[in-house]
C-alpha cells in the first residue's frame, strides 16, 4: 500500500514592535463551532487608473494639433500601448485647451477602451460641462451611468487580487486583468502517491498555475503543475481543464478538475541512497479544491507553524493537521506585550476552534484590517487550562 505524502511550508511573518498591554483570561479547553467571516480586500492599485498628466505648453494652434495626433493613434490603435499615447496627446490638447470639447470626448472614449473607466467618466463630465447642449449629450449622460457600474465591477474584481490559501496549506497569488484570473503557486503542497515508509524528497518551488475567465461568479479555464521530484524519481508533469466558482461572501473560490495520481517506488540499502525503481499511475480522479482568501495584511505579526506540515515528533507530520503554534516571539512586540511566547498552540480563533478549520480558513482568520481585534485561546506546555488573549492585529511583512 501506497501512501500520500504532501509537502508543507512555515508561514513566518515579520512585523515592528509597539507596547499593548495584555488581556488574559484561564479558561477550560473547549470546542467551538465554526465561524469564518466575510472576507474581502482592498482594491490594489492599478497602473493607470489615474493617469498623470503631463504639464501642457503651447498655443490654439498646438492644442488643435495634438488633438489630431491623438485622433490618429486613436484610429490606428491595437494595442494599450497604442491608446496610451493617444491618451498622452488628447491629455496635451486639453490642457492647453480645457474648452476643447471634441477633445474631452475623444478622450474619454481611448480611456474607455483602455479599461480607464473612472478617467473616462471624468472626462465625459467635462465633455457634458463644456458643451452642456450637444446632441449626444444624454447619450454620454447614459454611458457616464453604465461606466459607473463598470467601474464598481472591476474594483470588485481587483478586490479579488492578493494571497489565497488552499485547504491543505497550498499558497497562492492571484492576479486579475478584466475576467482573466491567474492563480501561481508561492508555495505548493504536491498531493502526490509516495512509496511507504519513505520521506519523500520534493521540489519546494513546483510552478502550479490556474489561467481562469470568470463570466459572473462562474470560472472556467486551464491547471496546470510542472515536473517534480518524488523519492528520486520524476513525476511528469500534469494538466487539466477547470471550472468553478468564486463565492465572494465566504472569501472562498472553488476549483474543480482532474489530477492523475502518481505512486512511485524507490529502493535503497539501510535506508541511504533511494534509487527510483518506477513511477506509475494509479488513476485520474475529479479534485475539488477550496481556496480561501484575500489574505489582509493585519495579523499577530510573529511566525505561525503549522499550516502545512506539524512537526510533533521525530518525523514532521506533512500537511495540515488542524494544529498551529507560534515561532519565535520576541520581547517588546506587540504579541509579546499581549501576553503570547514562544511554542503557544493555538487551540480557538475567534471562537473558531482551529482543529474544526482547514489550512486556508485558519489564515483567513488569523488575518484582518490592521487595527483590528483578534482573540485567541491558546494552550501552553505546562499547563492544565488554555488562555485567553487580545490583541489588534499588526502589519506582517512577509520574509
Amino acid at each position: 500500500m501506497r501512501n500520500p505524502y504532501i509537502f508543507g511550508f512555515v508561514a513566518i511573518f515579520f512585523t515592528g514592535c509597539a507596547s499593548a498591554p495584555p488581556t488574559l483570561t484561564s479558561v477550560a479547553p473547549e470546542t467551538t463551532a465554526l465561524n469564518v467571516p466575510s472576507e474581502s480586500a482592498p482594491a490594489i492599485e492599478k497602473p493607470g487608473q489615474t493617469v498623470a498628466r503631463p504639464k501642457p505648453t503651447g498655443t490654439e494652434a498646438d492644442a488643435r494639433r495634438h488633438f489630431l495626433r491623438g485622433m490618429a493613434a486613436l484610429e490606428t490603435a491595437k494595442t494599450k500601448a497604442d491608446l496610451a499615447l493617444a491618451i498622452e496627446e488628447f491629455n496635451l490638447a486639453t490642457g492647453i485647451s480645457p474648452k476643447m470639447a471634441e477633445a474631452w470626448l475623444n478622450l474619454g472614449k481611448a480611456q474607455v477602451q483602455h479599461g480607464l473607466y473612472a478617467d473616462a467618466m471624468e472626462s465625459y463630465r467635462q465633455y457634458l460641462k463644456v458643451a452642456p447642449d450637444a446632441p449626444d449629450a444624454q447619450t454620454m449622460q447614459d454611458e457616464i451611468v453604465k461606466l459607473e457600474f463598470r467601474q464598481e465591477r472591476l474594483e470588485k474584481s481587483q478586490g479579488r487580487e492578493g494571497e489565497w490559501m488552499d485547504n491543505d496549506g497550498s499558497r497562492y497569488y492571484l492576479t486579475v486583468s478584466g475576467n482573466r484570473l491567474t492563480l501561481k503557486a508561492l508555495e505548493y503542497v504536491p498531493k502526490i502517491d509516495a512509496a511507504p515508509g519513505s520521506d519523500p524528497i520534493l521540489d519546494e518551488s513546483v510552478p502550479v498555475e490556474y489561467q481562469l475567465f470568470l463570466q459572473g461568479d462562474q470560472l472556467s479555464g486551464k491547471w496546470s503543475r510542472a515536473e517534480l521530484t518524488v523519492n528520486t524519481c520524476p513525476v511528469p508533469k500534469d494538466e487539466a481543464d477547470v471550472t468553478g466558482e468564486i463565492i465572494d461572501s465566504e472569501g472562498k473560490m472553488v476549483l474543480r478538475h482532474e489530477r492523475t495520481r502518481f505512486t512511485t517506488v524507490t529502493s535503497s540499502f539501510l535506508g541511504l541512497n533511494p534509487i527510483c525503481k518506477s513511477v506509475g499511475k494509479s488513476g485520474r480522479p475529479v479534485e475539488t479544491v477550496s481556496i480561501h482568501g484575500p489574505v489582509k495584511k493585519g495579523g499577530l505579526g510573529v511566525a505561525v507553524a503549522g499550516f502545512s506540515r506539524w512537526d510533533g515528533g521525530i518525523f514532521p507530520d506533512i500537511g495540515w493537521r488542524g494544529r498551529l503554534k507560534l515561532g519565535p516571539v520576541p520581547p517588546g512586540c506587540p504579541a509579546y506585550e499581549a501576553g503570547l511566547r514562544a511554542g503557544d498552540e493555538i487551540m480557538v480563533i475567534d471562537g473558531a476552534a482551529v482543529k474544526s478549520l482547514s489550512a486556508g480558513q485558519a489564515r483567513l482568520l488569523l488575518s484582518g484590517e490592521i487595527g483590528t481585534p483578534v482573540t485567541l485561546e491558546i494552550w501552553r506546555r505546562g499547563s492544565k487550562n488554555t488562555t485567553i488573549i487580545k490583541m489588534n492585529r499588526v502589519e506582517e511583512i512577509k520574509q
